[in-house]
């Protein structure tokens, strides 16, 4: 599922039976603390040194849906599995991309946005995680002038569904018990796992000139451990009873904020720091369904609903920020120009999701959006080239 998957929507009213117990009011609670936590965190990185930590939760959360919606579903094919997050993510995905380029047009010299084109279309293709490693450091001030660094994070999910699709295709969506597959994924997580604490060491060190820390922050191998701990939560949740839902969720909570709270840019990142982030909302995915005070926050109807929301305010919100900044020729900003550039994301938001996830999100308007958005991107090309 994408980051903010509009696939689970506001409230589980309208939801095929298929896929009313998949919904969980908490899943969306932590979509909104990882959303918010992000948001934040690149309004002002001193405000919330540990935000960028949200994109990990978002991550176990995709892991641990997408395990569980086959598991229910046993029926589908990869292919299907393909089409159905393509019509998901891309409607909205690419209309973010297609704004982009005409803001790019409009406020950019043409050697500048020669070179934004390009990044444009390595977006498009779900491959700007690969883009950006060597280029630049997720906490270099140069990242704060580029309108598309976070979709980094959904390049990534992309090439993860690529992984699982053949997965799909290799074992079939029954053999998620099997123990040749379970041991797979044990195997694929641990040699993940190895490699990111690798680059995160490495990158820990004074000898790093950028390369390791991009490698670990950006590639794929480096975070595929944080989905199959996703899916490694998906397909060992069985019927807890309320104490120990509320032991599981007790422990993901502290793990999770205590992650919150310690990490920051200088941590070595993603391992071994995400590792407790990552377990904690795993385990408070674990414990969903329970009766505690942790539940009962989790399953706040503003929490929720921001949840909903966070697909959309997740594509929108850097975008906003970052070209705010690009015509400033600044990094920080005023109180009143958060709050305008927030205002500006909330519209976004609220459209996006109103107008283009909940209406459009069908095969044909897919198509569309698009093809118009490579056509464009091409005029776009030829007319600076």
């Amino acid at each position: 599922m994408p980051i903010g998957d509009p696939s689970l929507p506001i409230s589980e009213k309208g939801l095929p039976d298929s896929m009313k117990m998949m919904f969980q009011p908490e899943i969306q609670a932590l979509r909104a603390i990882a959303v918010l936590s992000v948001l934040i965190f690149h309004i002002n990185e001193k405000w919330f040194p540990g935000g960028f930590i949200g994109v990990d939760i978002f991550f176990v959360i995709s892991g641990y849906l997408m395990a569980a919606i086959t598991i229910r579903q046993p029926q589908q094919t990869a292919w299907q599995f393909l089409k159905r997050r393509a019509r998901r993510i891309f409607p909205a995905y690419y209309t973010m991309l297609l704004a982009c380029l005409v803001v790019g047009v409009a406020i950019m010299p043409s050697e500048t946005f020669y070179q934004f084109s390009k990044t444009v279309g390595k977006a498009g293709l779900f491959v700007s995680n690969y883009d950006l490693i060597g280029a630049t450091a997720y906490f270099d001030v140069g990242t704060q002038f580029k309108p598309l660094t976070h979709t980094w994070s959904l390049s990534a999910e992309m090439q993860f569904y690529l992984l699982f699709s053949l997965g799909i295709l290799l074992f079939g969506v029954g053999s998620f018990r099997c123990p040749r597959l379970i041991l797979l994924m044990v195997s694929v997580a641990c040699f993940s796992l190895v490699y990111s604490l690798h680059y995160s060491l490495q990158a820990y060190g004074t000898a790093d000139n950028g390369l390791s820390s991009s490698t670990a922050y950006y590639s794929f191998i480096s975070r595929i451990w944080e989905f199959l701990v996703g899916m490694g939560a998906a397909m060992i949740k069985t019927r807890f009873s309320d104490w120990q839902k509320t032991s599981l969720s007790v422990l993901g909570a502290a793990a999770l904020t205590t992650g919150l709270v310690t990490i920051s840019g200088t941590s070595a990142f993603p391992a071994p720091a995400a590792i407790l982030p990552v377990v904690g909302t795993a385990l408070l995915l674990l414990g969903a369904g329970g009766k505690s005070v942790i539940h009962q926050a989790l399953q706040g109807k503003l929490l929720v609903a921001i949840g909903g929301y966070s697909y959309s305010l997740y594509l929108w919100h850097w975008p906003v920020l970052s070209f705010w900044r690009y015509v400033k020729g600044s990094v920080e900003l005023t109180l009143p120009e958060i709050a305008i550039c927030m205002l500006l994301t909330v519209l976004l938001t609220v459209w996006s999701f109103h107008c283009i996830e909940q209406r459009v999100s069908g095969r044909t308007f897919a198509r569309r959006v698009s093809m118009t958005y490579f056509g464009l991107l091409f005029l776009s090309r030829a007319h600076v080239g």
